[in-house]
């Protein structure tokens, strides 16, 4: 959920600047850069970056919704567990949810790494991925996942949050009963 905290930020930015009518919108938004860093160390913990944001507002024959869709394309976020303060992160996640802007936001493709807090590095790559409600990255289509135990493939990739063990919790397919854990720093 921490992991989904910052990238919503990013979200909360675009959204603001898809309602002020005198601004740039959405559509006008390309080759976005940003990194966040730590207030203890001055590491950076977080960076995010995509190449072209797109609102878009979907039809239905000659209907159209009311609610615009925002579509990130080649989003690459960084995330550097043992930096990251995990009580920031949480914040700001249930800051954005609060918004529901995230319900209807999608990116294609997506490329995640992970550094957990003793410094190993976890990639993943997915065709597309979606925030949820309930506060978990979904990722989807080809998901190829690179760590220690080498290079995988499965058909769907979730990401949670999990309080209880202060980790982010890698859920590989439908049924995945030995979920990855990757830890955040003692905060």
């Amino acid at each position: 959920m921490r992991l989904i905290s910052l990238i919503i930020l990013l979200f909360s930015y675009l959204a603001v600047f898809a309602v002020k009518p005198s601004s740039r919108t959405v559509q006008g938004i390309e080759g976005f850069e940003s990194t966040f860093y730590s207030d203890a160390t001055g590491l950076p913990y977080l960076s995010l970056e995509y190449k072209t944001a797109s609102s878009q507002k979907p039809k239905v024959g000659f209907l159209k919704f009311g609610v615009s869709f925002l579509k990130i394309s080649h989003l690459k976020i960084h995330l550097d567990l043992g930096q990251a303060p995990p009580n920031r992160l949480l914040s700001m996640w249930q800051n954005l949810m609060t918004q529901k802007a995230i319900r209807y936001a999608t990116m294609e493709p997506v490329h995640l790494d992970l550094a957990d807090r003793d410094g190993k590095l976890f990639m993943v790559k997915a065709s597309k991925g979606k925030f949820t409600s309930s506060g978990e990255l979904r990722m989807w289509g080809q998901v190829l996942c690179t760590g220690v135990q080498g290079i995988n493939e499965f058909e769907r990739l979730s990401i949670v949050y999990d309080a209880r063990l202060n980790a982010l919790t890698l859920l590989r397919g439908s049924n995945d009963f030995n979920p990855m854990l990757l830890t955040f720093k003692h905060s």
